[in-house]
């Protein structure tokens, strides 16, 4: 498994695809930043076969721009899914609970609830860890690095 936090250009999706077997792209492809570019940019990753799944939701009006090829010919799956279904959060709380997913793997930085506001506002304009975590308890201000949540 990968994370990619890199800008996704062409040059960039060979680079990665170079590490994978045959260098033909990845089998499977989650994008969960909900971007236009990030879309776009998953596609070329999947190697032919594979399957992407775009789960993080971009601003109405967005458009993906795929070459139909790879979808026919190369039998690549686009996937889109909605996550705030009882049923997804029951099994995505499952998976987290049980370890079968390192969620705090993804997570950047922990940051006090108080906080939410100022981190939406990070978000929209672009800016702020992708994936912070909001901690009841951490003092107004306060920062934490991911590898640090645990001890809150």
């Amino acid at each position: 498994a990968h994370t990619v936090e890199a800008a996704l250009t062409p040059e960039t999706a060979d680079v990665l695809k170079a590490r994978t077997a045959h260098g033909l792209g990845f089998d499977c492809v989650f994008e969960a930043i909900g971007r236009q570019e990030t879309w776009n940019g998953a596609v070329p990753l999947v190697r032919p076969g594979g399957r992407i799944n775009l789960f993080g939701g971009c601003p109405n009006g967005s458009e993906l721009r795929v070459d139909t090829a790879r979808l026919h010919y190369e039998e690549v799956t686009l996937l889109a899914s909605f996550h705030h279904t009882p049923r997804t959060i029951r099994t995505a709380l499952e998976l987290i609970a049980d370890e079968r997913v390192p969620a705090l793997a993804i997570v950047r930085e922990g940051r006090p609830l108080a906080d939410l506001p100022r981190v939406l506002e990070e978000l929209k304009a672009g800016g702020g860890a992708p994936k912070t975590a909001l901690l009841p308890h951490l003092p107004d201000g306060a920062r934490v690095s991911g590898a640090e949540i645990l001890d809150y």
